[in-house]
């Protein structure tokens, strides 16, 4: 389970913010959302992830009558009355979506998968602190997670398009008349840019306008990825040919002050 949070990563600093007593709970349910994700991202096999992930789906009913045998799961034994088997469930299902959905037709469909990803793994994670949020704190941590999946899916690009998944809606393609054809076979990749910069100025300003304490764990957690994004944004989106990432001193002073 440290292995998500290992120093340098996002959540190392994140977990700073976190009220000690919560600490284990979060980290816990922040593995559990990284272990589908990486089921359906660096499958081998479809028919694999598939079986792993019908698991998750009856050890996640399993957890909420006490039998759970996964020891992420058993890290959230204490918060059981906190979290809802409905959305913890319907994030194995939004993942296997991920696995079975190589593009989306529009892109109001493809904020609605980010939604399900990243608005209700929010969602969990506010309810840790507080499991009687109101119907606008819901909203704002539901918007919260979908910038969160904007950011992540255009930073990972690379290994999305690998893949053959296009983390870009059909109509955003036909739109802008750029052919998704060349770019399936790693090819004209630069006519990407204007949707790079398009998503990425509508996570910017969605970001922008939330309500939220600037030391907020969850906020912070999206803006370390806000700023990751920029660096790709100031240097034309070269996600194919370079790897960037904030230096941890940088993490660490954005987390801090």
């Amino acid at each position: 389970m440290e292995e998500c949070a290992k120093p340098g990563s996002d959540l190392y600093y994140v977990l700073r913010k976190v009220a000690p007593g919560k600490r284990a709970a979060y980290l816990a349910l922040n593995a559990l959302c990284q272990n589908l994700n990486h089921t359906v991202e660096h499958y081998r096999d479809v028919s694999v992830a598939e079986k792993k992930l019908v698991w998750w789906h009856d050890e996640i009913a399993r957890f909420f009558t006490g039998q759970v045998s996964h020891p992420v799961l058993k890290h959230l034994l204490s918060e059981r009355e906190q979290l809802s088997q409905q959305s913890m469930q319907a994030l194995v299902e939004a993942n296997a979506l991920s696995l079975k959905t190589h593009v989306f037709e529009t892109r109001a469909a493809l904020l609605q998968h980010y939604q399900h990803l990243g608005g209700i793994r929010f969602a969990l994670l506010a309810g840790l602190f507080n499991k009687k949020l109101s119907g606008q704190e819901l909203r704002v941590y539901h918007e919260l997670g979908v910038v969160a999946e904007i950011l992540r899916h255009l930073v990972k690009f690379r290994h999305f398009l690998q893949r053959q998944h296009l983390y870009f809606a059909m109509e955003d393609f036909q739109k802008l008349k750029i052919d998704p054809q060349p770019i399936l076979k790693l090819k004209q990749l630069d006519t990407l840019v204007p949707l790079f910069d398009e998503y990425w100025r509508f996570a910017t300003e969605r970001f922008s306008v939330l309500n939220l304490s600037s030391k907020n764990p969850l906020r912070l957690e999206v803006l370390l990825q806000l700023k990751q994004a920029n660096l790709y944004q100031r240097g034309g989106w070269q996600v194919f040919t370079h790897q960037l990432e904030l230096s941890p001193l940088r993490k660490l002073f954005i987390t801090t002050f």
